[in-house]
């Protein structure tokens, strides 16, 4: 598998589908968002591997995102 040394923030993530491709091609997924609680939920128990989880994108700061790593 190819390592691409990319970084992403899953926007509208679902319960995780676009993340799980990313992290097989080697894309590092800092951080998700998703409003709906049960997808969240579903994310969280599938993908979150040390990932940071927002219910809203009006919840990510510069400052935050600049914590994460």
């Amino acid at each position: 598998m190819t390592e691409h040394n990319l970084t992403a923030i899953d926007l509208f993530a679902g319960a995780g589908g676009l993340s799980l491709a990313a992290m097989q091609l080697g894309i590092h997924v800092k951080a998700a968002v998703e409003i709906d609680k049960y997808a969240r939920k579903t994310y969280t128990r599938n993908l979150i591997h040390g990932k940071y989880l927002f219910s809203s994108p009006l919840a990510i700061s510069v400052g935050a995102l600049s914590m994460l790593d």
